[in-house]
């Protein structure tokens, strides 16, 4: 017996999270990915530019991204996609989406994803489905953020989401927590004492 093939591991896991993740069906997500143009990213690839403001759905199969701003000249890490998420490139032009290890994501731009759309009702409603859920994780994400101390926001998301720990990078958390990667490594001694 021959073994599969990385990338179709890797596509089966993605499928299986993704429909998990959003109660659809395999053969509709299947099709819709059939509409979309697979893209490749290297370790901290501009996915979307300040510039570049597309409107285009991105559906992430493999790797991490993560979202920020420039704030008085710095990075400010806002959130983190990854593997089984998807993304809507034109929310804000004051924002850039960086991938920050090698990571593969189909891509659809609003107008063709409207289009087909309207020609199936069950890709719309597989649409609908998945833009709920991604709405009520990024409002998840939202009121987590606004605990009003960073260890309640460090224990809050690592309550809720601790495999982004393994995934990021640690200055990269804690920017997006609002804290300095020191005061980060901090608390987590702290909490490991």
């Amino acid at each position: 017996m021959k073994p599969e093939p990385i990338q179709f591991q890797i596509m089966q896991s993605f499928l299986s999270i993704f429909c998990d993740k959003y109660g659809v069906s395999p053969d509709l997500v299947s099709l819709l990915l059939s509409r979309m143009e697979k893209r490749t990213f290297g370790r901290h690839e501009m996915v979307v530019g300040v510039q570049e403001r597309q409107q285009n759905y991105y559906i992430i199969v493999e790797g991490v991204w993560r979202g920020y701003s420039i704030l008085d000249g710095e990075e400010r890490t806002l959130w983190f996609e990854r593997y089984g998420d998807i993304l809507y490139s034109e929310v804000s032009k004051d924002y850039i989406i960086e991938s920050i290890s090698d990571s593969s994501a189909y891509v659809i731009s609003k107008v063709e994803l409207d289009a087909f759309c309207v020609e199936s009702h069950e890709i719309s409603n597989v649409i609908r489905r998945v833009l709920e859920q991604y709405y009520f994780e990024i409002t998840r994400w939202l009121i987590m953020l606004c605990q009003p101390t960073a260890r309640q926001r460090y224990l809050t998301v690592l309550q809720s989401d601790p495999e982004v720990f393994q995934m990021v990078p640690q200055k990269y958390i804690a920017s997006c927590l609002g804290m300095t990667p020191q005061s980060l490594s901090r608390i987590r001694r702290q909490i490991v004492k």
